[in-house]
């Protein structure tokens, strides 16, 4: 019998984002049963599994109608260094990307103490606002006109009546605000102490619960990231664990932010169960961290993660990993992925605009639009990923890949095979797509399609059934 194991937080995001507690029960209801109508599909399952997938189905209606824009962000987003253009934004937006990110500098905005300049940003703001885009600003760093916000109460002071200012400038605008990059690491500077250090846990809770009491004061219903860390992975998780000692998950932001890198391939990073993985790293254990803090089911963004091309690793790894990466943050039930980084400017290799990579996620955006995450299907061995999405209406899709054996193998070495993936729907109307949406031959016999599994994801469109 297929197991439905949807990845789950309170209440399916809070009845997906916002929607009220009478709506929700109904949506509820209504996709309960449709859920059981399924059981020709799925045979008879439990109810506790039928109720599961029905959250799932009722957060795709409501992600799908736009029920609250402003509520849990999900979707594709990319960092960018570009300052004080509106260029690119429709080619952003063309890629199937909802998210921008980017830096918002505190000593470019106060050049006089108490007196703001928003300009730059406002002409970013209008032009993303056109395009669909969502900006993510990073409230970021220190002021010559103050004493370093890292370690001083004065300098804090001043960072936060900053950021207070700009969420009150910004307020009805959507955006969302990531307070500072990678504390845990070289960007908290002017501290005692190291890298991942108590002292730097200790001294960004510190700035943010503060920031973050100013900020709702000034704008009660702004969209607020706290986290911003670095890898996760062992020494990340000692400053991790010093920060919800001091209760970061308690401080009023809305998520969580991550930045997942330090990993050869996403696939890593969901648990140590997976090939290649080590125990202590990755999102399973930033889960039964904010358990112990009582915050297991808070939500989770990862605002940086990318994939360098160079020492090994080819144009086509990159569209490889940077399509995975997403996957993966899908099945980790992290609802927004924003890749690092759309332009060639400071980044290098890390470049996705007019390469592979570009087109792989446009492809993938458009393959996965209006479709949710359902479940993991047990096919072949622990180094194939067979995924199951789903739309409201009950259409389904499957993406596929393998990976290589040994943690820190080039994705060349990903063996390409065929394998069998059950369907349990009628063979000839099975669509099987690459990753760059071109149709590749796969043999559909008997309720399973046959196809040849690689490093690259493929698509298979099951045409509702």
């Amino acid at each position: 019998m297929p197991q439905i194991n949807c990845p789950t937080s309170s209440w399916q995001r809070n009845i997906i984002n916002g929607a009220s507690e009478p709506k929700a029960m109904a949506l509820l209801a209504i996709m309960t049963w449709s859920a059981v109508k399924q059981r020709r599909v799925y045979g008879i399952v439990t109810l506790a599994a039928v109720v599961l997938s029905a959250l799932n189905m009722a957060a795709g209606i409501l992600t799908a109608v736009g029920a609250v824009s402003t509520g849990l962000p999900s979707g594709l987003g990319f960092n960018l260094h570009i300052v004080g253009t509106t260029r690119g934004w429709a080619a952003i937006h063309n890629d199937g990307a909802r998210f921008v990110r980017r830096d918002f500098f505190w000593s470019g905005i106060e050049t006089k103490k108490g007196v703001y300049h928003f300009g730059l940003y406002n002409k970013e703001v209008k032009g993303m606002e056109a395009r669909g885009l969502r900006p993510i600003f990073i409230l970021d760093y220190g002021n010559p006109l103050y004493p370093p916000p890292e370690t001083t109460v004065a300098g804090r002071d001043a960072y936060a009546r900053w950021a207070a200012a700009s969420a009150a400038h910004f307020k009805g605008k959507h955006v969302i605000w990531e307070i500072w990059n990678e504390p845990n690491v070289g960007f908290w500077r002017h501290a005692k102490g190291g890298l991942n250090s108590p002292h730097f846990a200790d001294e960004y809770v510190a700035l943010l619960t503060k920031t973050v009491t100013a900020m709702r004061a000034a704008n009660p219903h702004c969209y607020i990231l706290g986290g911003a860390v670095s890898c996760l992975w062992s020494g990340s998780f000692r400053w991790v664990r010093e920060a919800f000692k001091r209760g970061l998950l308690q401080t009023d932001i809305n998520a969580l932010s991550v930045h997942p890198y330090g990993f050869t391939r996403p696939e890593t990073e969901i648990n140590a169960h997976q090939p290649g993985a080590v125990s202590g790293q990755g999102y399973s254990t930033l889960r039964e961290m904010m358990a112990q803090y009582h915050r297991a089911n808070f939500p989770v963004v990862a605002t940086e993660v990318g994939y360098p091309t160079g020492h090994g690793v080819t144009l086509q790894d990159q569209a490889d990993l940077s399509v995975r990466q997403y996957l993966v943050d899908e099945m980790c039930n992290v609802p927004l992925t924003v890749l690092y980084n759309w332009d060639s400017r400071q980044a290098g290799g890390f470049a996705i605009r007019g390469r592979l990579v570009y087109k792989a996620l446009k492809v993938m955006t458009a393959q996965l639009n209006g479709y949710h995450y359902v479940r993991r299907l047990h096919v072949g061995t622990k180094l194939d990923y067979v995924i199951e999405f789903q739309k409201a209406n009950g259409h389904r899709r499957i993406i596929a890949w393998t990976v290589p054996k040994d943690r820190d193998a080039s994705q060349s070495r990903a063996v390409a095979h065929e394998a069998e993936i059950p369907v349990g729907t009628t063979a000839d109307l099975a669509k099987v797509e690459n990753i760059y949406g071109k149709q590749v031959a796969a043999l559909a016999v008997g309720g399973r399609v046959t196809v040849r599994l690689t490093a690259a994801p493929i698509y298979v469109d099951l045409a509702g059934h």
